[in-house]
């Protein structure tokens, strides 16, 4: 049997497959012996190929188990025809207009290009999100919640109902390989995984003003994070940035490098703080609680079964249904005394009121596929093309029977 070509479109070349939304997709087609997997990278990098082969010798393949292709050259220009590398099906996470030469739009009409949110809808906002509108040509949309799909039949119109998905987010499928990935934890702690110190990752999302679902407040605690290390010595903290964060900054907030590298300086110069810039999944599951003011990690973190603590808006967060079922489990606050009555009550006492909820909670609305939802989306692309060919091959005998009667 032919084997099935799958391809991974990446918009973001020096995260490489750390988008966890691909990842365990890419892992199980990797795996797969009837799948030949490829690698697209959309613009330019010279040291893409290395890092690939560098990831699939991390998850125990060969270096050669997926084949690498730089669709643009060095001045962005299309120097890649994909259709020529016979792909049954893309997978992208890219739903933005992007004003560069090779886009989804150059996709749409000539491939089955499926799409895999790169977050996990929680803010009622996101429905404003402008889609690439060519993205109503797509093979199919995986989503995890009613709300994801509701934005999805608001894009692209009720008619394409059939190509909407529901298979969960594959950025949950972390909590099933818990044990691994928390090994991986143990040197990001200052003081080691059994030392009995208490651990809280503080995460803050960016602060792009022309962003309706940022939901970053650094600039309002900032100098109150830098006190948290010095009023609890006992207690271990990691800062986890978005990566836009520092950008916005910069671009909306007046600040500078000089002003970045003090703030940063700072915080770590405090023996039980660092910054980590590293994979979310082993900082989770070392961790024993977190603060965090970014949306996406509302949905992943209650996989843990450890409290956290979401610093809202000055005017609110406007969650979906989904996500006000997720923060309804947790704990939530605005002021300093918020964040200070969390460590205090619920991290350093125990004091965890909401743990049965919240489990309930996780149990009833996050959905997790056997095997994991990676694997499941590529299950289903693997089993509607080997239909699509089955299809093709009973036309073509049907065809050639009539001609031999003719």
């Amino acid at each position: 049997m032919k084997k099935i070509h799958i391809a991974f479109l990446l918009i973001h070349n020096s995260e490489l497959l750390r988008d966890t939304s691909l990842k365990t997709i890419f892992n199980a087609a990797v795996s797969d012996p009837t799948c030949q997997v490829s690698v697209l990278s959309e613009s330019f990098d010279p040291n893409a190929k290395k890092r690939l082969e560098d990831y699939l010798i991390s998850i125990g393949e060969k270096p050669d188990a997926a084949k690498h292709y730089q669709c643009c050259d060095v001045n962005n220009r299309l120097t890649l025809d994909v259709r020529r590398l016979s792909i049954d099906v893309i997978f992208t996470v890219n739903p933005y207009e992007r004003k560069i030469t090779f886009t989804i739009n150059e996709m749409c009409h000539k491939l089955k290009v499926c799409y895999v949110n790169y977050g996990i809808e929680m803010d009622k906002s996101s429905g404003e999100v402008g889609y690439v509108r060519s993205l109503k040509n797509a093979f199919r949309f995986f989503y995890t919640s009613e709300d994801e799909r509701d934005i999805y039949q608001i894009n692209f119109g009720l008619e394409n109902n059939h190509k909407f998905i529901k298979s969960g987010s594959p950025k949950f499928d972390f909590i099933l390989d818990r044990e691994k990935i928390r090994q991986k934890g143990e040197k990001i702690w200052s003081s080691g995984l059994n030392s009995g110190r208490k651990k809280i990752i503080i995460t803050s999302h960016h602060q792009d003003k022309l962003a309706p679902w940022s939901n970053g407040n650094f600039i309002e605690h900032h100098k109150f994070f830098l006190q948290l290390p010095k009023k609890y010595p006992e207690i271990d903290f990691i800062m986890r940035f978005h990566p836009n964060l520092f950008p916005s900054l910069k671009n909306f907030h007046s600040w500078d490098d000089a002003m970045i590298d003090e703030w940063k300086k700072d915080f770590c110069s405090n023996r039980n703080a660092r910054i980590y810039d590293g994979d979310y999944e082993p900082l989770f599951l070392t961790s024993d609680a977190m603060i965090t003011s970014a949306l996406s990690f509302v949905a992943l973190y209650p996989l843990t079964k450890k409290p956290f603590l979401f610093i809202t808006k000055k005017d609110g967060s406007h969650f979906n249904s989904f996500g006000k079922k997720l923060i309804s489990s947790n704990y939530k606050g605005r002021s300093e005394q918020d964040i200070i009555n969390f460590i205090e009550n619920v991290v350093i006492k125990g004091n965890d009121e909401l743990y049965e909820k919240r489990a309930q909670v996780v149990k009833e609305i996050i959905p997790i596929a056997e095997g994991g939802n990676g694997n499941f989306i590529k299950n289903y692309i693997k089993e509607e093309i080997l239909k699509e060919r089955q299809k093709s091959q009973m036309n073509a005998c049907l065809v050639r029977e009539t001609l031999r009667k003719v």
